[in-house]
């Protein structure tokens, strides 16, 4: 499982900055796990997000607001930009 935090550990950063997490299949099968079922301060916002999975294995994900990437990382990446969302946080934005 993987963690991401601001230097001190604090998740403030990510509450009101995004909609959607991209992921590869095998971060995607181990909050896939876990995170569904989770409640509280950080899975309420997680698990409304959107989470597109990126997999040449998987078939289904069987997951609330989850779906499969149906086109390659770039060309799915570039649809994302086109749809109405939140803020980016790209840097080349």
């Amino acid at each position: 499982m993987a963690f991401v935090a601001g230097p001190g550990g604090e998740l403030d950063w990510m509450w009101a900055a995004f909609d959607t997490h991209l992921m590869g299949r095998v971060n995607f099968q181990g909050q896939a796990a876990q995170r569904p079922h989770s409640t509280g301060e950080i899975a309420t916002p997680m698990n409304d997000a959107s989470t597109i999975a990126f997999s040449g294995s998987l078939d289904r994900v069987g997951w609330r607001n989850a779906r499969l990437a149906t086109a390659d990382p770039a060309t799915e990446i570039a649809w994302l930009k086109q749809q109405p969302g939140r803020t980016s946080l790209s840097p080349a934005e």
